[in-house]
């Protein structure tokens, strides 16, 4: 579904001209709905690479995405690291999370920054074994999400009292605009793949993510 073709996901050249024409469309009642709105970091990359001087793009507003970050305020990005949890098998290699930093003078600032995390959806049903046979073998899958940062501190850092190291990354703005581009297309997609604990994990899933600045 995360494709506008119906093979996209396999046929690149089918799935560009199908964006390409997508772009283009008129904006109707539900503007966030548009593509230049769901794949909002294809659009601006391809804003580069194109002439576009000679069609008519229209200007579609994506009040969803600016309701979720304010680019003008974004200073830089983060990589956080939460230590191990012995508490939850599935926190035993720590977790990590990519934190969007806003300015100091905002209101705010981080703790309501936008913070994504990556990790597997469980079967609530599920005894221990199976879980982490599961986990294992990539039997759950794994989706983005993403929180206000006072949440994720709360629950690691006062609840669980697990340290929280940050690394901030040396990003261009426009690298930065990229990730949080894409990062918003994850989102807005539910885009899922299979997590494996030890392998295909929220660090390999982020990192990835980075590969696109």
């Amino acid at each position: 579904g995360f494709f506008l073709h119906p093979n996209g996901a396999t046929d690149p050249t089918a799935e560009f001209r199908r964006t390409l024409a997508a772009l283009l469309l008129p904006v109707d009642d539900t503007p966030d709905a548009h593509a230049q709105c769901r794949f909002i970091a294809r659009y601006h990359w391809l804003r580069t690479q194109l002439d576009f001087s000679k069609v008519a793009v229209p200007v579609i507003p994506c009040e969803r995405f600016e309701q979720w970050v304010d680019l003008e305020q974004v200073e830089s990005l983060s990589l956080i690291f939460v230590s191990a949890y012995m508490g939850n098998p599935a926190s035993m290699y720590g977790h990590a999370l990519l934190r969007i930093n806003y300015r100091e003078e905002y209101q705010g600032r981080n703790l309501l920054a936008p913070t994504l995390s990556y990790g597997a959806m469980p079967d609530p049903e599920d005894r221990t074994p199976v879980y982490m046979i599961k986990g294992l073998a990539g039997g759950y899958p794994g989706m983005y999400a993403d929180k206000k940062f006072f949440s994720f501190h709360h629950e690691y850092g006062e609840t669980e009292l697990r340290d929280m190291w940050e690394y901030q990354l040396n990003l261009t703005p426009e690298q930065q605009n990229r990730i949080v581009y894409h990062a918003w297309e994850l989102l807005e997609g539910r885009v899922k793949f299979p997590y494996y604990f030890l392998t295909d994990n929220c660090v390999y899933r982020l990192v990835d993510l980075l590969d696109y600045a």
